[in-house]
């Protein structure tokens, strides 16, 4: 029932060609890449990071669409942006100035704009890996838009400090009530968490049981290959 690609958890069997998939934090493309191969979907990919442009869509797929915005729960047309140098995984909006860190200036759009942009009335699936941005950008969408889509697959930034397990719950309670449910798939936080519109995903007793026992074959998976790869388990295992 269950996938994870690039550590993000999702129902790869409710995807097929010609799906429509949202990639916000797109970072240098290997989620978006990997989706197009796995599934010939759609994919609508949003990175502000100039540096990591090029090397989301390298062959020029013409169906990976590319957008220099960042997600945020308020769009404005001028938004302080900063690159960590030392690690372009935590570039993020709302930072507080550091010393020699890289300030720029993105087009901050919302959810609902991020749709409408697809030009799809529904969209199979969204990731969110925004930097803390997920909880603003969520809490301010709408149940009318969230309607719009099959699945999220959210990294909630509570493992690492930039947003609080309140805020995590704060969002979960905000998706239930458009008609979602969730699965935290991680050992630590909410890193990898999945939501799934029961709309469209009529979820019995024993498919809830399913998603629950997916969480710990999966850990118990990534255990296994960070025991036998050691510092270099992330690459054995997809």
């Amino acid at each position: 029932m269950l996938t994870t690609i690039e550590w993000h958890t999702l129902v790869g069997k409710a995807l097929s060609p010609g799906s429509a998939i949202v990639d916000l934090g797109a970072n240098t493309g290997r989620f978006a890449r990997k989706m197009r191969q796995r599934f010939d979907a759609e994919v609508f990919a949003l990175e502000p990071n100039p540096h990591l442009l090029d090397a989301i869509n390298p062959s020029g797929d013409p169906r990976i669409h590319l957008r220099p915005w960042a997600a945020t729960g308020n769009p404005v047309d001028d938004l302080p942006f900063q690159i960590d140098s030392t690690n372009p995984l935590a570039s993020r909006i709302d930072a507080p100035a550091a010393d020699g860190a890289e300030q720029i200036r993105v087009r901050g759009v919302s959810l609902p704009e991020i749709l409408d942009w697809t030009g799809r009335p529904f969209v199979d699936l969204v990731k969110v890996d925004v930097e803390g941005a997920e909880v603003d950008l969520l809490l301010k969408t709408d149940g009318e838009t969230l309607a719009r889509i099959g699945q999220l697959t959210i990294e909630f930034h509570d493992f690492c400090g930039l947003i609080t397990a309140d805020q995590v719950g704060q969002v979960k309670r905000h998706l239930n009530s458009a008609g979602f449910y969730g699965v935290n798939m991680s050992r630590i936080g909410h890193q990898d968490t999945i939501f799934l519109n029961r709309r469209y995903f009529p979820l019995g007793f024993a498919d809830r049981m399913r998603l629950h026992i997916y969480k710990y074959r999966f850990g118990a998976a990534r255990l296994f290959a960070k025991l036998r790869h050691g510092e270099t388990w992330y690459e054995k295992f997809d």
